[in-house]
């Protein structure tokens, strides 16, 4: 009570009279208006006033602005302009500059100290306020003060009479503030401190509700008699809250969409924003926090003070809005000082109102699209429709979920505006979802607005599709809009939908991968498309960043990454263009009747089978390419208009015109068109085709003719050669008189026929049947003459003539037969050469036999032929050209080979496989031809025929052929660029004309070059380029050009002979032997090392040495035989020109310059091998294991090590499929790693794309020519291509070795650490053994194979050994411990025998029932199925012995027509006859017989006797179960819902499958059939899952893994095998999940669940043994749900599936149930299979509310108040409300009586301190502030106390927080 009647007592001290005022505080005196006036300032509660020394407009402006007017024309007056004052002169020399917000804070002398008189005094005039305006005055706080009401452009106080709550209401109401608990006082009791200036109004009658205090009724701006300052009316608003929001105006006319932006602080008070910084993002999140549009037009005006009247505080905040901000408080907020610059005004807005359209702000819709599912984006936003300005991925994802596309999420986007344009101006962007895309609704995404001011239409508008899925086959690709079949944009079914790949890295081998997948295996590189090539279609695009690596079998296998994982275009879409295994000028016939003889001709070029255009088409056209295809041409008739089908293939020819003679359609005229214009000509184009053997008409066979056999001109049996000399002529044979020609000849007759004619020595012939020696007859008086052999027939008359039929005689018109007959000439048996081609290495292929050359037919004639061809003439390991149809002449010699099989690694032709003559037919017109390339790549440049290297005639090479340059148009800058690429000097190079160095025999490929000499490469200057055919035609008609270079930087060699050798001598030193060593070369009687050597020069070398045999040598780089001397006194020896040089004499020596190296070349030479390699192979040498190490390749005969310059896993893949290996990624040893051999480097720069068959078919540089360091030889080590979790045995018997399991692609052993039986059983049973007898072995022998696992723990149950546990090693490891470590094996056993030996015994008495022979039926009751018994010999007899074909004949004469399928028992399961023989032998059956009496069934001496007669089931459709679609395929009898027996549906039933051949491949195709993970799966061969009551109706199954389906695989079809009722194929098939991944299944909420947990790729369960709360949290915090009190499932639902873990224990904190301790159970062990299951349900997430600070504003107590609330539900949300309201009471009660106590404190102690405070510094002085209340006097008191109490005051004036 002491404490308030205290309070009271002073709070009446605050009512004095005028004079009293607060310190700090300013009034202006004397002025005819309240705006003007002298200028008083209160110190120490007196007023004094301002001397004018310095004063200014400046100094006016701070004034005005702590008075409340606006700044903006303030005005300074001197010399007491407004009237003397009197008293205390309290400031002097005062300097502001403007912006500061009180006089005393502006520079000027101490107080009370100056030089004036008060005619100095000085004064100000303020601009006028706004009429109507108000603000409360002198508390620093916008929200309680004393009320100042503008009039006449004034400020006016309201007098207090009659002033109550209802007109304090309208003030706040006005200013802003809430109403509802607005406070009323007066001067005289609120302890302000009185005003000045006029009284605007007394006795006011507000009602409460008007908007404006000028719309009271009562005394306004009238005179107010009898108030005083003393009773100014004053009034305390409630607070606003803070980041609240309002457009303020002084003005009453302002609607309320405008006025100065207002903020709420955070005491409660308005606050203006500052223009600083301020735009128009700014202004859209304030406009929509106001509730206005915020995507319409939006008014900002930067000096709003002019506009809607001045308000004192300002904001000092600079805002940085996005734009997206639903309020001001979401935007980053800066300190801005520069705000109190009176040039940063308060800002305006102008809002706008929101338009209405009748949409639902959130929702979305699709427009323009054809159907529902597509169509241009639009969203609602502030309630109309806007369009997407940009789409993500993501966002789009999010949008098909919205529509209802649960399935599939991923959509496809257009930015080309196909669905059309809205046209509709916001101020809406786009949306942006999280990365994952994992919302539900686009309302979870976040709005991004435009960065305009003002709203604008998109510049696109973006538009996307949804999809469905279930349209496409898992991981299949096709080829889309492409103009060919061959081409197209990739699309890949992807989550059952088809899709599209981002062209970012796409290259050729990933094209490769997508061509070898669609069956296009071309030996060249396909063409990789970018920039959506092919057009961007409709799916989306799922995959970006593929990688192939080339030993993928699919584009599945790639690495990539997948949807809303990269940025992709449209206009960045992947596409291909395949490449077929086919050459060059190949032709090839299609959709004929099958017989390969009629069709729509297709011919290839660019390893491009296309068509041939029907234009100029015609029987000539035919016959050629029926001639080149084998066929008789004679008949050939062209077919028109697409008449066997027209493929959609390019047009590669046109116009063709053959005469009809020509061997091949390369040799016609014809018009031949690019690609590009093929596919353009395609659309019009109608397809040539043609019938090679048309039915009608036929030349007769004979004629009928009547000889005069009367006149006889012969001997019979005599025969000779007319036309030519002897035995070369017209053939002709005395028959019956008469001189006969031949119609017909063999080659055994004409060989005879040249014995016949003393043709002893050699006895083969020609025969020539173009009429070449002439006609004699039409017919011939015989069919023909046939010898029986050649051997021991000398003549003609001992073989037998066949006579014409009747009075028909042979026809042959023109075309008598002739023969040549050949004497040996001298040639060395199996010689080969090339016959007149045009150029070098091209001709047709003649072979040395018996002494006569002889040539080759074109039957089976191919590249591997032509290969061995060249590789016997020395030419390089390239690949040929193969000519057909004696496309080089047929010559005059026998054709003695047909139907080449080489293989390719053979030496000679002859040691091919092949049809000597005369086992076969050939015409003349089919020998063989090749063309054989040169070791170059393409734009290579060389010289050749000059006398040194730096001369001679320029060559090209294109496509591995070397061609000369016409010299038209060659000059010196030419010859500057062929010198520049050669490494030469340009200086003084010069060009010949006239072939000055020769012309050889190359074709011309260039003419017309043109070059600056500034180039790089040949093929940036301009020429004329010529095919092979044109340029072998210009080769005699031009010359050819040549240049001639000069060597860089040229030293010249000392001329001073020396004494140490014989010139031209060589040595080598530094090495164990001669032949080893630095080669030293005598120059100039000196020894010289030498810097420079080819290997050419190299060879040469070594055979001067004495090394005479062999032509190749080591060339030695790396300074092993010693570093010094290293300057040679020469360039280089030369030897190209020298024929076999065996001494460096023989060379040419290049000693214009010194030349010094880094190291002097050394060689190592050496005597050939005793057995030379086979050319072409590879080897790996050196490595610790069998498929690693050095590889080495077969060049002449010599093994030598190939470059790693260059060389990539694709090359070595190439290198690892020769070899036999799998496909599988190789690794690559660079840097000689298995050391650099003693051979020489064949092979650099090797470059092969992954699909060559072997390295021969890869670019190269090859030796003599290729240039590698000993120091980069490359190895690799190969992957064996199997199925992880697959084994073998090794070393040891079919059923007994070393255990090799498939592991990362490698078979590998297994260490034997903890290998038991228990190991053993398992790899038994995978092999298809009897895993009760398996043995283990340890220290078994060992495989040249890594040790890639060892430790293995089975339980012996598990279906493979990939089930079991085990510890791994990586192949590094694995290679390195298999010498050192034992590893592991095994014994096991076969199954017994299913059915025991036939016995034979003697035939026992028939004591049967008598039947009908032929009858069949099955013992006992059943219709369909029992013992099968037949009536043999009138007899019924049980079978010991059954097969598919006689079962399928029984079940169709017992009335199972429709599907005749048969299973066979053979132990007896149907019962027994009770007859222990059978009455046949043996029986069999075609299966196409209808009864078994159609069968053959014999008998014989003694009948087989059988343990248990066999036993048949027949079966209809529908029998056994329900039909089924053809092709179908299903798991039975299997414990998990991945594993069972493979059923498969065929002709409507299900039937099993014969494990023969079963293996992984099958089981794989099996698993992705029935939509498992393309991963690893097992097979079983052992009947693991029991014997079905259905057929056997496939067995040995050929899949290759990379099938979709089981029936796309080759196999057997039933009846054509015979299988063992005991045995049925299996599968367990994987997820493709990861270990330790975990998921709830068949849950109803998405929180609950079955638990499912991945191991060993199988999704699998839990047992519930030791479940709880514990384990359930962890499950649930993996799934990533809420861990609090989890409910733990048991007995929950169990999918069929194995249980993995058991007796699992978590204590709760773990992150993974991986990581808690279980029970690994084995799968498909009883304890896997036979318990109950859990699950779990994950609690809701909490629902919490932030813990809410409520500090007092000032005036209050600086207590604070913090109320929680946590996890409350909504029914108790009510109590803990008012709970929280009713502590608030108490808390504020609590303050009030605190605050008495702090005010009688301050008390005593102000008055104590009063004089200390008199004495402080006048710059200092605590009261030198702005004037409020008395509290602020003992401000220290309360900031103590208030820190003591762990609250916080806020002071007016201080910058607001």
């Amino acid at each position: 009570m002491k404490a308030f009647a205290f309070l009271c007592c002073a709070l009446a001290l605050f009512h004095i009279g005028e004079s009293a005022c607060g310190g700090g505080s300013v009034r202006l005196v004397g002025g005819t208006q309240g705006r003007e006036g002298r200028v008083e300032y209160c110190r120490n509660n007196q007023w004094g006033t301002v001397c004018d020394d310095y004063w200014g407009n400046n100094d006016a402006k701070v004034v005005c602005r702590m008075i409340g007017y606006s700044t903006d024309g303030a005005v300074g007056f001197r010399n007491a302009y407004f009237g003397q004052g009197s008293g205390r002169i309290w400031l002097d020399n005062v300097q502001c500059v403007g912006t500061e917000t009180s006089i005393s804070n502006c520079p000027k002398n101490a107080y009370g100290v100056h030089n004036c008189g008060h005619n100095e005094d000085a004064g100000l005039r303020c601009p006028p306020c706004v009429e109507g305006s108000m603000y409360l005055v002198r508390t620093g706080n916008s929200r309680q003060g004393v009320v100042f009401l503008c009039h006449s452009g004034s400020y006016g106080t309201i007098c207090h009479n009659n002033w109550d709550q209802a007109e304090a209401q309208v003030v706040c109401r006005q200013l802003g503030y809430p109403t509802a608990a607005a406070q009323n006082q007066s001067v005289a009791t609120s302890g302000y401190f009185p005003a000045f200036g006029p009284i605007w109004g007394n006795n006011l009658a507000c009602t409460g509700t008007e908007s404006r205090l000028a719309n009271c009724s009562g005394n306004l701006f009238t005179n107010n008699p009898g108030c005083n300052h003393n009773s100014d009316a004053v009034v305390i608003c409630p607070p606003c809250t803070q980041w609240d929001m309002q457009l303020y105006s002084a003005y009453d006319n302002i609607p309320p969409s405008e006025g100065l932006l207002q903020v709420c602080n955070a005491q409660g008070q308005w606050r203006t924003i500052c223009n600083h910084g301020f735009w128009c993002n700014d202004a859209k999140v304030a406009c929509r926090q106001l509730g206005y549009n915020s995507s319409i037009n939006i008014n900002i005006f930067y000096n709003a003070d002019t506009i809607y009247g001045f308000f004192k505080f300002n904001r000092v905040y600079q805002y940085a809005c996005t734009g997206s901000e639903t309020s001001f408080n979401q935007c980053p907020q800066t300190y801005d000082a520069s705000c109190n610059n009176p040039q940063h005004k308060s800002v305006g807005l102008r809002c706008a109102a929101a338009p209405t359209h009748g949409c639902v702000n959130g929702t979305a819709r699709l427009q323009g699209g054809s159907d529902a599912s597509e169509g241009r984006l639009e969203y609602c936003y502030e309630g109309q429709w806007s369009s997407f300005c940009w789409l993500a991925d993501e966002t789009a994802s999010v949008a098909c979920k919205q529509f209802g596309y649960t399935q599939y999420n991923y959509a496809s986007l257009f930015s080309d505006e196909r669905y059309g344009v809205g046209s509709i101006a916001s101020d809406f962007k786009l949306l942006v979802c999280s990365t994952s895309g994992s919302e539900s609704s686009l309302t979870q995404c976040q709005i991004q607005h435009s960065i305009a001011c003002t709203p604008a239409t998109c510049p696109t508008e973006w538009g996307m599709k949804c999809f469905n899925p279930g349209m496409c086959n898992e991981g299949t690709v096709r080829l889309v809009d492409g103009s060919i079949e061959q081409e197209g944009r990739v699309e890949v079914c992807y989550n059952g939908v088809w899709g599209t790949l981002c062209d970012s890295n796409w290259g050729q081998i990933d094209a490769y991968i997508v061509c070898r997948q669609l069956g296009y295996n071309g030996a060249v590189a396909p063409t990789a498309r970018s920039n959506s090539f092919y057009g961007d279609g409709i799916y989306p695009i799922v995959w970006g960043v593929v990688q192939c690596k080339g030993w993928e079998a699919g584009l599945g296998d790639c690495t990539r990454r997948d949807y809303l994982n990269f940025y992709c275009l449209r206009s960045d879409i992947a596409g291909v263009l395949c490449a077929e295994d086919c050459q060059d000028g190949e032709v090839r016939l299609v959709g004929g009747d099958g017989d390969g003889d009629e069709g729509t001709v297709e011919v290839c070029y660019a390893n491009l089978w296309g068509i041939i255009s029907q234009v100029g088409w015609d029987n000539n056209d035919a016959k050629v390419v029926c001639r080149s295809l084998g066929f008789d041409p004679t008949n050939a008739i062209a077919r028109y208009d697409n008449y066997y089908g027209r493929p959609n293939k390019t047009v590669h020819l046109l116009n063709v015109g053959c005469d009809g003679t020509e061997d091949s359609i390369s040799e016609c005229s014809k018009t031949a068109v690019t690609l590009n214009a093929g596919k353009t000509l395609y659309a019009n184009a109608s397809a040539a085709g043609l019938d090679c053997q048309p039915e009608p008409p036929t030349q007769p066979a004979c004629v009928t003719a009547s000889p005069d056999f009367s006149a006889t001109n012969c001997i019979n049996g005599q025969v000779h050669t007319v036309g030519g000399v002897n035995g070369v002529g017209r053939l002709e044979y005395c028959y019956l008189g008469l001189w006969s020609p031949f119609c017909s000849l063999d080659e055994t007759t004409a060989a005879v026929a040249c014995k016949n004619l003393n043709y002893n020595a050699y006895t083969y012939a020609s025969i020539v049947t173009t009429g070449e020696f002439g006609t004699s007859s039409n017919i011939s008086l015989f069919q023909n003459i046939t010898c029986s052999s050649i051997v021991g027939t000398s003549t003609l008359a001992s073989c037998i003539v066949n006579a014409a039929t009747g009075s028909c005689y042979p026809y042959c018109p023109g075309a008598n037969i002739g023969i040549r007959c050949f004497n040996t000439t001298g040639c060395t048996d199996g010689a080969i050469r090339l016959v007149d081609g045009i150029i070098e290495n091209e001709g047709r292929v003649e072979v040395c036999r018996d002494g006569v050359w002889g040539t080759i037919c074109d039957d089976g004639w191919d590249t591997t032929d032509a290969h061995v061809v060249c590789q016997q003439l020395g030419h390089p390991e390239l690949e040929p050209i193969a000519f057909f149809g004696s496309h080089f002449g047929d010559g005059i010699y026998p054709i003695i080979y047909s139907n080449m099989g080489c293989v390719g690694p053979e030496s000679s032709i002859v040691d091919c496989t092949k049809t000597e003559y005369s086992g076969f037919s050939c015409p003349r017109n089919r020998v063989a031809g090749a063309l054989c390339g040169y070791d170059c790549q393409n734009g290579d440049v060389r010289l050749v025929g000059g006398s040194k290297n730096t001369e001679g005639t320029v060559e090209v090479c294109f496509d591995n052929i070397w061609g000369q340059v016409a010299d038209s148009g060659w000059g010196d800058k030419d010859a500057e660029l062929i010198c520049k690429l050669l490494g030469f000097s340009t200086d003084g190079a010069a060009s010949s004309i006239g072939s000055k160095y020769g012309k050889n025999n190359r074709t011309i490929m260039l003419s017309d070059v043109y070059c600056t000499g500034d180039e790089t490469a040949l093929d940036q200057c301009a020429y004329t380029f010529y095919s092979l055919s044109e340029g072998k035609t210009l080769l005699p008609q031009v010359q050819v050009a040549g240049v001639s270079c000069l060597p860089s930087n040229c030293i010249p060699p000392s001329d001073v002979p020396g004494s140490e050798c014989t010139f031209n001598t060589v040595q080598t030193t530094g090495g164990s032997s001669n032949g080893v060593g630095n080669l030293r070369f005598c120059y100039n009687g000196n020894w010289s090392p030498v810097c420079q050597l080819d290997p050419s020069e190299a060879t040469v070398a070594c055979r001067q040495l004495g090394f005479t045999n062999y032509d190749w040598a080591a060339i030695i780089d790396d300074g092993r035989y010693g570093l010094t001397p290293n300057t040679s006194s020469f360039q280089y020896i030369n030897c190209t020109g020298a024929v076999n040089p065996t001494s460096f004499s023989f060379c040419t020596v290049e000693s214009t310059c010194t030349t010094t190296c880094a190291y002097p070349l050394g060689i190592i030479c050496q005597d050939p091998p005793s057995t030379p390699c086979t050319s072409g192979a590879v080897q790996l040498t050196n490595g610790l294991i069998q498929q690693e190490g050095r590889v080495e390749y077969c060049l002449n005969g010599v093994w030598g090590s190939i470059c790693d310059v260059g060389f990539d896993k694709s090359s070595a893949l190439v290198v690892c499929k020769q070899l036999g290996y799998g496909i599988g990624e190789p690794y690559i040893y660079t840097g000689s790693m298995f050391g650099d051999g003693n051979g020489p480097i064949v092979y650099s720069d090797v470059m092969c794309g992954g699909w060559e068959a072997s390295i021969d078919s890869c670019s190269k540089s090859q030796y003599p020519w290729s240039s590698c360091s000993r120091r980069n030889v490359v190895g690799i080590a190969c992957r064996d291509g199997c199925t992880n979790g697959m084994v073998q045995l090794y070393g040891g018997t079919d059923t007994a070795g070393t255990v090799l399991v498939c592991q990362d692609g490698f078979w590998s052993m297994i260490g034997d650490s903890g290998w038991d039986n228990s190991e053993a059983a398992v790899v038994c049973s995978q092999l298809g053994f009897d895993r009760l007898n398996a043995v283990a072995n340890s220290n078994a022998q060992k495989a040249s194979r890594p040790i890639l696992t060892t430790d293995y723990n089975c339980g012996g149950a598990e279906l493979s050994i990939g089930n079991c546990s085990s510890t791994s090693y990586n192949y590094t490891v694995g290679r390195s411990i298999q010498s050192v470590a034992t590893v592991a094996g095994v014994t096991c056993t076969p199954f017994p025998p299913t059915s025991p030996p036939t016995i034979c015994s003697v035939t026992p008495s028939q004591t049967g029932v008598t039947c009908s022979t032929g009858d069949v039926k099955f013992l006992g009751s059943s219709t369909d199925r029992g013992v099968l018994m037949y009536c043999y010999n009138s007899t019924w007899s049980p079978f010991c012995m059954l097969d598919s074909k006689v079962a399928q004949v029984a079940c169709r004469q017992m009335g199972f027509t429709q599907y005749s399928y048969g299973r066979i028992f053979t132990n007896g399961e149907l019962g027994n006859s009770g007859y222990n023989y059978s009455t046949f032998t043996s029986s069999s059956c075609t299966g196409s017989e209808s009864s078994l009496i159609q069968c053959n069934f014999t008998s014989g001496g003694c009948v087989p006797t059988c343990a248990s007669n066999i036993g048949l089931r027949c079966f209809s459709v529908g029998s056994g179960g329900t039909t089924c679609q053809q092709g179908d395929i299903r798991l039975v009898r299997g414990a998990i819902q991945q594993m069972g027996a493979v059923q498969m549906c065929v002709n409507g039933l299900w039937g099993e499958i014969c494990p023969d051949g079963w293996d992984g491949p099958d089981a794989l195709t099996a698993c992705k059939q029935l939509g498992y993970a393309n991963a690893a799966s097992t097979a079983f061969v052992d009947s693991a899952f029991g014997i079905g009551d259905v057929p056997i109706v496939y067995s040995n199954f050929g899949c290759q893994g990379f099938e979709t389906s089981l029936s796309a695989c080759s196999k057997d079809s039933y009846p054509s095998f015979t299988c063992n009722n005991g045995n049925t194929a299996g599968i367990l098939c994987a997820d493709g999940c990861t270990d330790g991944d975990l998921r709830l299944v068949n849950g109803t909420t998405g929180r609950d669940g079955t638990v499912e947990v991945c191991y060993d790729n199988l999704w699998g369960l839990i047992g519930q043994t030791g479940w709880g709360v514990n384990d359930a949290a962890v499950v649930c915090r993996q799934v990533n749900l809420m861990t609090d009190n989890p409910t733990p499932i048991m007995n929950a639902y169990n999918p069929m599936k194995t249980i993995h873990l058991n007796s699992v224990y978590c204590t709760g904190s773990e992150t993974s149930i991986s990581q808690c301790r279980a029970y690994k159970l084995p799968i498909n062990s009883p304890s896997s299979t036979n318990q109950p299951v859990v699950g779990v349900h994950c609690p809701l997430p909490n629902i919490t509310t932030s813990t809410v600070q409520m500090s007092s504003s000032a005036g209050a107590t600086g207590l604070g108040a913090t109320a929680t609330a946590s996890a409350i539900s909504s029914e108790n949300a009510l109590y803990v409300l008012t709970g929280i309201f009713g502590v608030l009471i108490v808390i504020g009660i609590l303050s009030v009586v605190l605050l008495f106590g702090v005010l009688y404190h301050a008390y005593q102690k102000g008055r104590q301190s009063e004089d200390i405070l008199k004495t402080t510094s006048a710059n200092a002085d605590l009261s030198d502030m702005p004037l409020y209340s008395v509290v602020n006097k003992n401000r220290d008191s309360m900031v103590s106390y208030s820190a003591s109490a762990g609250g916080m005051v806020d002071f007016p004036g201080e910058k607001d927080q």
